[in-house]
């Protein structure tokens, strides 16, 4: 195991490998999850943090061609109102090139 901590190491035994047909990392994969019900400006202030975290995701793909074969956010929601995950679901849409990227999942 390689830590990313180690950069040194880290350049030298992995990223002087990458390829684009072989990516380092298959599948790049991000979870958040809000368990206590949100209210309008708490859903507001989670969209925020949702499309913080997948510009992070995405920057990682986009690091070096070949790191990052694909990724995807699943984002989990539980408790909240209908609304309040419409809301949600609204402000993820218009999240510029990321909608494809997040999956959003809801439950009581």
């Amino acid at each position: 195991a390689i830590k990313a901590q180690d950069y040194e190491l880290y350049k030298e035994q992995v990223l002087s490998k990458v390829d684009v047909f072989k990516p380092v990392i298959l599948y790049g994969l991000e979870f958040m999850y809000s368990r206590d019900p949100l209210s309008y400006f708490e859903g507001k202030n989670f969209v925020a943090k949702v499309n913080q975290e997948i510009k992070k995701l995405t920057d990682s793909k986009l690091y070096k061609n070949g790191f990052m074969g694909q990724i995807k956010m699943l984002v989990f929601v539980k408790g909240s109102s209908k609304e309040i995950c419409n809301l949600i679901t609204e402000e993820i849409e218009k999240l510029p090139n990321r909608k494809n990227e997040i999956i959003l999942c809801f439950g009581n």
